[in-house]
């Protein structure tokens, strides 16, 4: 069995996304804003965005950007990654801030020996070692990131990694925490991933006649999210920082207050 290096292109193809942001190139773009917090204050829409790489969109993808006023792109992606599948963005883009990070041992190589092992616990662990990664050793990217988000010159912005769910899905659970956005509702939006990546997961199964019980778990636990892998970087900021709120004001130096005032709707 060979594993292309397309293992992380996404086929929207059949993918259940809002269709105020059908882009069928990228089936996981969604608006961060409509949380509400512990004080039942809404985060506002319109202003922050979530994604996976933006290489494969489409002319009706672009203009609906084009529609969002979407103004800066931030790329998490490895430079690596970057340089093999370039963004294509919308003339209104005018800001693209790579803040690159490297998560853990993203071989394909490595992948593909997970998968034809059908090794579980590997896969597993290896999604909680890089949600321990982005904590401890990816601080500079998080802290320049709020330092985006903290400039209203800035919006509408869009943030990605590769699938949208790893480096991105730990950037949007602390941008909600810092916007005092309930635990389980964080977990909800992190989850949200696993029903916009599901056709393709299943496509990739069936392309590569996957048969194995324990081979088939290994490309969904890589290639979608679990609980236990944002809970494994929550923990880890508790052992190390007490709480993602000494995380965020300590070691990222966010104005959580500041922050609130521009997302929040009064």
């Amino acid at each position: 069995m060979t594993m292309l290096k397309e293992i992380f292109t996404i086929d929207p193809s059949t993918s259940d996304v809002h269709p105020s942001f059908l882009l069928h190139g990228q089936p996981n773009f969604r608006d961060l804003g409509g949380y509400k917090n512990v004080d039942n204050k809404k985060v506002k829409t319109g202003l922050v965005y979530r994604s996976g790489q933006l290489n494969d969109l489409n002319q009706q993808d672009i203009l609906l950007l084009e529609q969002l006023e979407l103004h800066t792109i931030v790329d998490f992606r490895s430079t690596q990654e970057i340089a093999s599948k370039k963004n294509q963005i919308p003339p209104t883009v005018k800001n693209i801030i790579e803040l690159s990070i490297d998560p853990g041992n993203l071989s394909y190589s490595n992948i593909e020996k997970m998968i034809q092992q059908g090794d579980t616990a590997a896969s597993e662990q290896f999604l909680m070692d890089i949600n321990q990664q982005l904590v401890l050793d990816n601080q500079n990217q998080y802290k320049a990131f709020f330092e985006l988000l903290n400039k209203s010159s800035n919006m509408p912005l869009s943030f990605n990694c590769t699938a949208g769910k790893d480096r991105t899905g730990f950037a949007a659970a602390l941008f909600l925490s810092a916007l005092n956005v309930n635990i389980e509702l964080i977990y909800t939006d992190y989850l949200q991933t696993n029903k916009r990546v599901e056709s393709y997961v299943k496509k990739l199964i069936d392309t590569y006649n996957l048969k194995d019980p324990q081979q088939i778990q290994v490309v969904q636990n890589l290639m979608s999210v679990k609980k236990s892998y944002l809970q494994s970087a929550f923990q880890t900021i508790e052992q190390h920082y007490d709480s993602v709120e000494n995380y965020l004001k300590q070691v990222l130096q966010v104005d959580t207050h500041y922050l609130q005032k521009i997302y929040l709707e009064d």
